[in-house]
């Protein structure tokens, strides 16, 4: 089973129709070899922007993935990545170093189409466009 954690751009993109993206997550959520996770990062950012009328709709999708939380080993690489990536002049997100060690601790593939804020190793960036 091939796991994928689907970042904040792939889920806007989808809630837009976006194309091809929204094809190509429908499939990888439809077949049963593949496992489709998002993680408090991804699901506060996506939420943050969603009107109050879809939130029901937004909820129970998320509520039918999987859920993946951060544990502490990779919250403490997360800003070990933020620090070494400033100190070389390249300054991440924390919410993306989360997101990315999230992946990484579950193994997961991270679909996003914002490829350049990952520049992290241990991690296999997807992106459906």
């Amino acid at each position: 089973m091939t796991r994928y954690l689907v970042d904040t751009t792939t889920w806007i993109d989808y809630s837009k129709g976006i194309e091809p993206p929204s094809s190509r997550l429908d499939a990888l959520i439809e077949d049963p070899e593949h496992e489709i996770g998002v993680c408090a990062v991804i699901v506060a950012e996506f939420m943050s922007g969603v009107a109050p009328v879809d939130r029901p709709d937004w909820e129970r999708r998320f509520a039918s993935l999987a859920y993946w939380e951060t544990p502490l080993d990779g919250a403490l690489l997360a800003g070990v990545d933020r620090y070494d990536f400033a100190r070389r002049g390249r300054p991440l997100h924390t919410q993306d170093v989360l997101i990315a060690a999230t992946a990484r601790a579950h193994g997961a593939l991270l679909i996003t189409e914002n490829t350049e804020d990952f520049p992290m190793s241990g991690i296999t960036l997807l992106s459906l466009r």
